[in-house]
């Protein structure tokens, strides 16, 4: 499978509400994930771990995922994340965020999740058409 292949699987999944899915078959053993260029977590299990107490909490999820950008050389994938959700006070809850992807071998290695301000500065800057600007700490090699 080839590196948009696997970014489309990917993306289909999450659109299907079937974000820990996605992560159990993308997220590489090693990946890293950052919030607002803050380390959020180290490893899968660890980056998993930080992600099923919000999933659990979060009911009738209604995906959108939207702007999505490859830049095949450096297997780097942007998209906004519009999804919709209720929590479990009933209300209806939107995240508003920017994600930037690093792809090794079909897998994500590096995620980079922005939302508020942060966000609002790197698409300012056009980060939707270079994705690399938001990779803070930059891309290795």
């Amino acid at each position: 499978m080839a590196f948009a292949e696997a970014v489309t699987e990917q993306i289909s999944l999450l659109e299907a509400g079937n974000i820990l899915e996605a992560l159990d078959r993308f997220f590489a053993k090693d990946a890293v994930m950052y919030s607002n260029s803050v380390l959020f977590a180290e490893g899968f299990l660890r980056c998993r771990q930080m992600q099923e107490p919000f999933l659990a909490a979060a009911a009738n999820i209604r995906a959108e995922i939207a702007n999505k950008y490859l830049d095949e050389e450096k297997q780097l994938c942007v998209f906004r994340n519009l999804t919709k959700f209720d929590g479990p006070d009933g209300v209806t809850r939107q995240i508003d965020g920017l994600h930037i992807q690093q792809w090794q071998d079909e897998r994500m290695v590096c995620e980079w999740y922005y939302n508020g301000d942060p966000m609002q500065a790197l698409l300012a800057k056009d980060v939707l058409k270079n994705p690399a600007i938001g990779c803070v700490p930059p891309l290795t090699g």
